[in-house]
């Protein structure tokens, strides 16, 4: 058996002209606190920018300060509005020459004074209490002094809702004077009664008047 040749090795390349640089130093000490894993909830999509600025900008505050308003004075109780008038009630210079109250012909008192009560009505006959009693100053007025088969001392709105509530009204300060209530009972002719009329009123009529 003839002798197994030495087989010879591939020769290697040869050097490169461009030696390798210098080794790169190894990076820093790995962190302890290794980065957290991705959110599994997406930031959302992002918000519109807002309009643009104005170019009107907001002008300084002023330096003239404001003064306080100014609160008025409550009015005063004495208004006219609480006054009305309470008048004799068999009238006042009527025929046969009646003779005054013993308080006055009329007098102005307040609202919420109590005092007699007599109630006055348009209609055209007698009856159901109401009975004419100024014929020649108006045929058609009626008056009453007894309502619910009582006589009455009441404010004058307590007054005012008593004849309301009567089908009648309160009589004004001439229907008094003319004597459309003298002699309606309560024995009340030489007393005051309400009248609707205000202080300082010159209506003649019910519905001006109450």
């Amino acid at each position: 058996m003839p002798p197994v040749q030495p087989t010879t090795p591939l020769p290697t390349a040869p050097p490169s002209k461009s030696p390798t640089s210098s080794p790169v130093k190894s990076t820093s000490t790995p962190s302890k606190n290794p980065t957290p894993p991705p959110s599994k909830n997406p930031t959302s999509s992002p918000v519109k920018p807002t309009s643009p600025p104005s170019k009107n900008p907001t002008p300084p505050p002023s330096k003239i300060q404001t003064k306080a308003p100014v609160t008025p004075n409550p009015t005063s109780d004495d208004s006219t509005t609480d006054f009305r008038y309470v008048v004799c009630a068999r009238g006042v210079d009527g025929p046969g020459g009646l003779r005054s109250c013993p308080e006055g012909d009329s007098r102005k008192v307040h609202k919420d004074e109590e005092h007699e009560v007599r109630c006055c009505k348009e209609q055209e006959f007698n009856g159901g209490g109401w009975s004419s009693k100024c014929e020649d100053f108006d045929k058609w007025i009626k008056g009453r002094s007894k309502i619910d088969r009582e006589c009455h001392y009441l404010s004058f709105w307590d007054a005012f809702r008593l004849c309301n509530d009567a089908d009648g009204r309160l009589c004004t300060k001439e229907e008094v004077e003319n004597s459309c209530v003298k002699g309606t009972g309560c024995s009340y002719d030489r007393e005051q009664v309400w009248a609707c009329t205000e202080e300082g009123g010159e209506c003649t009529e019910s519905a001006e008047c109450c």
